[in-house]
């Protein structure tokens, strides 16, 4: 296979958004003192990437020969998540951080298999290991969605996972050094390594999702699409916006920007059954 070389390979758009990520999360927090400007421009990010890398979902279900019965198999999946979320939250976070990660290394592995910067590590340690660095934090949030006996169990298996992710961190320097990718990994790994460190969870987990995540699965998706109107595209993330949002206002405490950020993860976490049965389907075909 050629070698792409590493001219070719810098992502300006990976590297530009990381900065200003990180920028605008550090003026936010240390120079106005206040963590709302950085939830502002996460929830600005996840209008123009998160949403709509599940938007296209869409897409990808109507150009199947049997749309309806897919959409009728999404739509539900999506729902039964929400009730089990609300019925059963500690079940939840079990079954959907686990396939969360799977997911996302699954996506990481595509952009690897592209010639493209990997972030396995990244994806293992969003899901796994920032709970040592957040773990009051962390706990604060899994109690405020009841799911408090997830917690004692994420943390009881966290050295397990320090070693897989360190292994796996080795093992992405490596591959990415390979693929001539490196400056693009080093500058998504420094800007969530001093995310974690100098803000919080939300923070470093919407820097993984939005940017490393969203942005370059939705890139690799439109590649896979034919025919692809941007105006029905436009109305469909607007749809899920207005959808995503309402929901998380009426789920969340009124008025707080924590809150509400919160339960759009757990909306965005009941997307991900619908979004991985989707992502399998396509395999299948």
């Amino acid at each position: 296979m050629t070698e792409i070389s590493h001219k070719n390979s810098l992502d300006i758009n990976l590297i530009g958004l990381s900065l200003v990520h990180l920028f605008v999360s550090l003026i936010s927090i240390y120079v106005f003192k206040s963590e709302l400007i950085a939830y502002g421009f996460i929830a600005l990010l996840l209008v123009t990437f998160g949403i709509p890398h599940g938007a296209l979902d869409i897409f990808r279900i109507f150009s199947r020969k049997n749309k309806f019965f897919i959409l009728a198999v999404y739509i539900t999946t999506v729902f039964l998540s929400f009730i089990l979320f609300k019925s059963f939250p500690n079940v939840f976070f079990t079954l959907f951080f686990t396939l969360a990660l799977v997911h996302f290394i699954d996506v990481e592995l595509k952009n690897l298999k592209a010639k493209k910067s990997s972030f396995i590590d990244l994806a293992f340690a969003s899901v796994f290991l920032m709970p040592r660095l957040y773990e009051e934090e962390l706990q604060n949030i899994f109690v405020f969605l009841n799911a408090e006996t997830f917690f004692k169990i994420y943390t009881q298996i966290l050295p397990i996972c320090i070693i897989v992710g360190c292994a796996l961190l080795a093992f992405n320097v490596y591959k990415n050094y390979s693929n001539s990718t490196l400056v693009n990994y080093l500058t998504g790994l420094s800007i969530y390594l001093l995310l974690a460190i100098s803000t919080n969870i939300l923070i470093t987990f919407f820097y993984f999702f939005n940017i490393i995540h969203a942005k370059r699965h939705m890139d690799l998706t439109f590649h896979t699409l034919l025919n692809f109107n941007l105006k029905i595209f436009i109305l469909f993330c607007f749809l899920f916006i207005v959808t995503l949002t309402g929901l998380s206002l009426l789920f969340s405490d009124t008025g707080n920007f924590y809150s509400l950020l919160l339960m759009s993860l757990v909306f965005l976490l009941s997307l991900t059954p619908a979004h991985f049965l989707l992502e399998i389907s396509n395999k299948a075909d």
